[in-house]
């Protein structure tokens, strides 16, 4: 009977020990650029690196931009993509995907045409932020670029005006969605404002889905 209870005991131990290394793995992933899905912990997220931990192996390798088509940390998926007048693809979160779809560039710090790599997208050891406020902050830079049918990037919102004029990034999203009156209508008799446009690129994908 003790050595019944004894084997139990272990079992036990065993199943319990391993449900806990499950828990503690994230379910981050990143996808490379020949294909591959690698699934891990990805961590340290800059402008154009990651830190990723393969599931299972103990020592963490840096990736880059150029290496990754997309990774997923926690919750928030993130593309590499070559914004404009910028050869280097970066790091940006996917925030709508469709016909149009929408991405943000956030980082904190100011130094952004000098030393991109070393930019954080957010705090480390702090979830991505979901909060889009575009209010002008001198501790951070928030751009949010759009592409129609995959292709190139147009930026479409910034709290800067060091890249581009509101009137240049409002013409270019008044352009991306020219081909449906209705929705360009409602956009332009209203305030032009990130949570909007982000609600007006989600109509468009919709409707886009019925004209097709």
């Amino acid at each position: 009977m003790k050595k019944i209870y004894h084997c139990t005991c272990i079992i036990f131990a065993c199943l319990l020990l391993a449900g806990v290394t499950a828990h503690a793995q994230r379910n981050d992933y990143v996808i490379t650029t020949q294909g591959d899905t690698l699934f891990g912990t990805v961590s340290n997220v800059k402008l154009t690196s990651i830190k990723f931990k393969h599931n299972g192996k103990g020592k963490a390798e840096q990736i880059f931009s150029p290496q990754a088509k997309e990774f997923r940390i926690m919750d928030d998926v993130f593309e590499s993509k070559v914004i404009p007048n910028n050869g280097l693809p970066l790091f940006l979160e996917r925030l709508e995907t469709g016909t149009i779809s929408l991405y943000k560039y956030h980082v904190y710090d100011l130094q952004t045409k000098n030393s991109p790599s070393v930019l954080l997208l957010f705090p480390p050891g702090q979830p991505v932020s979901r909060n889009l406020s575009l209010n002008n902050n001198s501790g951070h830079v928030t751009r949010l670029f759009a592409s129609k049918n995959d292709g190139p990037l147009v930026e479409v919102k910034s709290n800067r005006s060091d890249f581009s004029s509101g009137t240049q990034r409002e013409e270019a999203f008044e352009d991306l969605i020219s081909d449906d009156p209705e929705i360009l209508e409602e956009y332009s008799a209203s305030v032009f404002n990130n949570l909007f446009l982000r609600s007006i690129v989600k109509k468009y994908n919709k409707s886009s889905l019925v004209r097709n």
